[in-house]
């Protein structure tokens, strides 16, 4: 990482700069994503959804963002509501990838989830009938 620093009287004429270079352990991370959802407790109509997001390049790992809320949505199983927690999160975790590549990050996504279901649908390789 490249970082040039300036006195106080010529910051105010340049504009500060911070560049990555390719290669360096910065310039390359992966963008974790853990989801979970739950059905309506006892007493509730709506279901939960939660997610988090961390950035870990190297041994260092930062949470970038996450979630936690009710799903806008009537499901009628915890699958559907699992797969929206998924979307919901790996929607923003591309947005955070286009964003990191336009500052020079090159960034892969890796997504966690504890529903079988899901896991079991995103990863076979069956056509659909």
């Amino acid at each position: 990482m490249l970082c040039r620093l300036r006195t106080p009287e010529t910051l105010k004429s340049t504009r500060p700069e911070i560049r990555y270079r390719p290669g360096d352990p910065v310039a390359e991370c992966v963008l974790e994503v853990y989801s979970d959802a739950s059905l309506p407790a006892k007493g509730e109509t709506a279901s939960r959804a939660g997610w988090v997001i961390l950035k870990r390049h190297g041994s260092a790992v930062h949470p970038i963002a996450w979630q936690s809320r009710k799903i806008k949505r009537v499901v009628a199983s915890s699958y559907a509501a699992e797969t929206l927690a998924a979307a919901s999160s790996l929607d923003t975790a591309l947005y955070i990838m286009y964003l990191l590549e336009e500052l020079g990050i090159q960034s892969t996504v890796s997504m966690t989830t504890d529903s079988k279901s899901l896991f079991a649908l995103a990863t076979t390789t069956k056509e659909p009938q």
